[in-house]
């Protein structure tokens, strides 16, 4: 999927394309801080990204 694709699914889709391991927790991590990184000059709408520790956990979450 694109990260369009991923950062439009509602959290009910996400959810259970990953418990189907259709969706890596990783990927979905990975989309949405692509996007943040995208747009975030135009909004403004983090004063901090935690990019680090949002991959260690979704890292985690994975393992589960």
């Amino acid at each position: 999927m694109t990260t369009a694709a991923l950062t439009a699914l509602s959290v009910a889709e996400a959810g259970e394309l990953i418990r189907r391991r259709s969706l890596s927790p990783v990927e979905l991590t990975a989309a949405y801080l692509e996007r943040i990184r995208r747009l975030d000059g135009v909004y403004g709408a983090y004063m901090t990204l935690l990019e680090s520790e949002a991959r260690s956990s979704a890292a985690a979450a994975e393992r589960e």
